[in-house]
């Protein structure tokens, strides 16, 4: 999604909806950050971008 120019507040709220459970929500965020870090090594800088806002707001609502 990130690569189809999918904003990062519609893939973090498919995600939540997706996976209600915070801690289920942990394992993938860490698979986000792989997927963030190739796609800088890639040079897709827009889809590490839109990545690294889906994570933040996953990691906020989680916090809250």
């Amino acid at each position: 999604m990130a690569r189809e120019g999918i904003s990062a507040e519609i893939i973090a709220d498919k995600i939540r909806r997706a996976i209600p459970d915070r801690d289920s929500r942990k394992q993938l965020i860490g698979h986000l950050r792989d997927s963030q870090n190739a796609f800088e090594t890639e040079g897709k800088e827009e889809a590490a971008a839109t990545l690294e806002h889906v994570i933040e707001l996953l990691e906020r609502s989680d916090t809250t």
